[in-house]
């Protein structure tokens, strides 16, 4: 619950700058701007994704040794170079290709780098916080990046005129502005020097993070890479419809997915380090009920209701890709039960599983999408999503179990089914209700949920999922709720 404002809230971001920016830009710069910052992202995960995971999994190592400065030291030697380097090596391909790139996306794609750079350093820093699990700075940060990235943003692209431009030089400086005082705040009370840096450490960082970044630059090309594909057999518009329903839909679920995992991996890690095996398992089965009860419910509503979210937050050429909700919804639950199965190969430092696993899927998933989207579009870049997704997760299960057996709660998954089943008739009952009345998609919403979540909730506690405390925790919100809406209706 403390991480979930470090989700919830710059979630929110995107709910509140989707209606601006489908108004401000067409559906051809809303796709520029989808290709640009993916290239960011892949600069991301291939050059420093696997050194930012280091902290999670080491830094509670060092801190019983008493060598935090060694940790601190030899990590940011190795942060610092790689970024250097891959950024010198990004901006002389660029300048490579220049004459056969568009002006406009050559220009953009300069700020990508740049982005990459600064979000390297940065997103460093919050695993460290994250690691120390200190949920607070974690969050104030991240509203910092995601906030002042748009608020800035938008300010240069009103009132500059800018266009997609502003927005990326927005994310830059916010981010460059963030790092000084992140820095200070992350290694508060440790002085670092050169001489702390050991080769050692820094070759056995190394070969962790490595098959990591492979995996995670793999990944990118199971849930990014469908953009360049469309973009090659149609064009930036159906990128830009696309992107725009990818969006609103993997935000959502991912916000519900990132808050359970900036919170399992510390407690896992530091379990597994302080207890051993089993109490890991324990705990990692608790987390994956509470998980399933949650994020299910979600996929499901947001997939029953796509068009009228869409017809809320964008405008009429963008709801379009309402049909690829579902896809991507599906994707974001099965990308966080992937999550919990890497655990095994984390602890066992067995990352090499891991990027086996990534690698195969993304393969399977751009094999299908240049066999399937020529034909069907960008809704065929949802489904090959889903059934990359499923590959990976079965996949990496079983790399997992020699060191974690991953108990999953089945009787939950289908309770937690069922209920969902009753939810969709309830919601899918109201929505008939409504067609004829109005086509209003506020009221449409806002009545789906109201009707939803209460059958969401009797049908779990009928089925006897929910225990004694569990009741009684959710009696203690809903008489709260009840007091306070009376107490606001009294004045």
């Amino acid at each position: 619950m403390k991480y979930l404002p470090s989700k919830l809230l710059p979630a929110l971001t995107g709910f509140i700058s989707l209606p601006i920016l489908t108004r401000l830009f067409t559906p051809t710069e809303y796709g520029n701007w989808a290709l640009v910052t993916g290239i960011s992202d892949l600069l991301f995960a291939f050059a420093i994704s696997g050194l930012g995971s280091i902290p999670v999994r080491h830094l509670p190592a060092y801190e019983a040794r008493s060598e935090l400065r060694t940790f601190f030291a030899t990590l940011g030697v190795c942060i610092g170079g790689v970024v250097l380097a891959v950024g010198a090596l990004s901006f002389v391909a660029l300048l490579l290709m220049e004459a056969n790139l568009d002006p406009n996306l050559y220009h953009l794609l300069l700020v990508s780098i740049l982005i990459f750079m600064a979000q390297s350093i940065f997103a460093a820093c919050l695993e460290i916080v994250r690691s120390q699990e200190r949920s607070s700075l974690f969050t104030a940060f991240e509203l910092i990046n995601r906030y002042g990235s748009l608020g800035l943003g938008l300010f240069l692209v009103v009132v500059f005129g800018l266009r997609i431009e502003g927005l990326l030089w927005g994310t830059t400086l916010i981010l460059a502005l963030a790092i000084l005082p992140l820095l200070l705040l992350t290694t508060r009370g440790i002085s670092i020097h050169l001489r702390d840096f050991r080769w050692a450490d820094a070759r056995r960082m190394l070969r962790y993070a490595a098959p990591l970044s492979v995996g995670n630059f793999a990944m990118w090309g199971l849930r990014l890479s469908d953009r360049y594909i469309i973009g090659h057999f149609w064009s930036s518009r159906e990128v830009g419809l696309y992107s725009v329903a990818y969006n609103l839909s993997d935000k959502s679920i991912n916000m519900l997915v990132m808050v359970f995992v900036l919170s399992m991996f510390p407690v896992v890690m530091n379990t597994w380090e302080r207890n051993g095996r089993r109490a890991c398992e324990d705990a990692m089965r608790m987390i994956t009920r509470v998980y399933t009860l949650v994020c299910l419910p979600a996929v499901v509503g947001i997939s029953l209701l796509a068009h009228p979210l869409l017809s809320l937050f964008t405008t009429g050429p963008f709801v379009e890709g309402y049909r690829v909700v579902p896809y991507v919804a599906g994707s974001a639950f099965l990308y966080g039960l992937w999550l919990f199965a890497i655990v095994g190969s984390l602890v066992g430092q067995e990352t090499g599983r891991i990027a086996i696993g990534q690698i195969a899927a993304a393969l399977i998933s751009i094999g299908l999408n240049l066999t399937l989207i020529p034909t069907f579009g960008f809704v065929a870049a949802g489904g090959t999503s889903v059934l990359g997704f499923v590959f990976l997760l079965l996949i990496q299960t079983s790399f997992s179990r020699r060191h974690i057996t991953w108990r999953f709660p089945l009787r939950s998954l289908r309770n937690s089914s069922i209920a969902v089943l009753c939810m969709g008739l309830a919601v899918w009952a109201t929505r008939l209700l409504l067609a004829g009345s109005t086509t209003q998609p506020v009221l449409l919403l806002v009545v789906s949920v109201l009707a939803g979540i209460p059958v969401y909730l009797i049908c779990v506690i009928l089925l006897g999922e929910a225990d004694e405390r569990e009741r009684t925790v959710m009696k203690r919100a809903f008489d709260s709720l009840v007091r306070h809406a009376r107490l606001g209706l009294e004045r």
